[in-house]
């Protein structure tokens, strides 16, 4: 049997376990199984045996089988019958690969290197293994494969695919990315067109004397001017950021006199506010937290509610007892 092939067949034979003869006319009544490679017993697909012959194949039975149901190494095909004293001879089954009748096997075993062919489609001349010392030397040519006799793939190294797609500046430019150099650079011939992107940790030979003379030097007036444009821009940014800072803060009224602050500390009204439970407070918050447990209390069994200026609860506490209470706990 061949292998994940579909349109296959499995024979089983029915007999009489009485009797011991072969039992014809039970089609009806079988149903086959199949193991694949040592696992679970499945019914098949086929539900409908095929009685092959009473008269020349008393007791034979054929089933049809799916793709799937020959897609195994090793299986074991079963089968039982609901007529009662019928037994079914079950039957192991090794596969092979599809096509595999159609190799040449020569007496050792070996496959007939006659049969093979060479092509995608397996439709190309049989190639032997004598036609290559036949085919080489007419190949060669002073030791090299000569080109006139057969061509290349496809992208292959050829000597117009090298002069097409040759190392030049504008092939260096379009496709080489350089991710960094290490060693010294003997020289740099020509502007660099793009950015410099990064810091640059050092720069040897170049010193404050003679920085301005190599930079008039190498760079041109038109990136002079750009920096110095950069430059402008970023001065006037600062500029624009420190013209209205006073240049005397006391004599704009900026800083309060001392007794002002006096004042304001004695005098100012604070803004109403209470600190969340477990969290930190401002001064503000202190007092009036403060203030609120002392003047505006209310104890209902063992809840002691602080209120805020308008009476409603600013804070709740919990109390240990109701009637003689030694502790309380913060509660909202």
């Amino acid at each position: 049997m061949f292998k994940n092939v579909a349109s296959q067949k499995i024979q089983l034979f029915a007999f009489d376990t009485a009797t011991g003869a072969a039992k014809t006319g039970d089609a009806a009544n079988i149903t086959a199984y199949l193991s694949k490679d040592y696992g679970t017993v499945t019914v098949l697909g086929d539900t409908s045996a095929t009685e092959m012959d009473a008269t020349n194949a008393p007791g034979w039975y054929m089933f049809d089988l799916t793709q799937s149901e020959t897609n195994f190494d090793d299986g074991l095909f079963t089968a039982k019958s609901s007529t009662s004293g019928v037994s079914i001879v079950g039957r192991p089954v090794a596969t092979v690969p599809n096509r595999f009748t159609t190799m040449v096997i020569d007496a050792a075993g070996l496959v007939d290197a006659t049969a093979v062919k060479v092509g995608p489609t397996g439709a190309a001349t049989a190639q032997t293994a004598g036609d290559i010392p036949a085919r080489l030397p007419a190949a060669l040519v002073s030791g090299r494969i000569d080109a006139s006799v057969g061509a290349m793939a496809a992208n292959v190294l050829t000597a117009t695919a090298i002069a097409s797609d040759a190392i030049t500046d504008a092939k260096v430019a379009s496709d080489v990315t350089i991710a960094s150099v290490t060693g010294a650079v003997g020289s740099v011939t020509g502007n660099v067109g793009g950015n410099v992107v990064g810091s640059v940790g050092s720069v040897t030979g170049l010193t404050a004397a003679n920085l301005d003379a190599t930079v008039s030097s190498r760079a041109s007036a038109a990136d002079l001017a750009t920096v110095a444009g950069y430059l402008d821009t970023e001065i006037a940014a600062i500029k624009a950021k420190t013209d209205n800072l006073p240049a005397s803060p006391a004599a704009t009224g900026d800083i309060p006199s001392a007794a002002t602050i006096a004042t304001e500390v004695r005098t100012g009204t604070l803004a109403e506010g209470y600190a969340a439970v477990g969290t930190e407070f401002s001064m503000e918050q202190a007092l009036y937290m403060i203030w609120a447990l002392l003047a505006n209390r209310n104890i209902q069994g063992t809840e002691l509610a602080a209120g805020a200026l308008d009476e409603s609860p600013a804070m709740t506490f919990t109390l240990d007892d109701a009637t003689n209470p030694t502790a309380q706990i913060r509660a909202t």
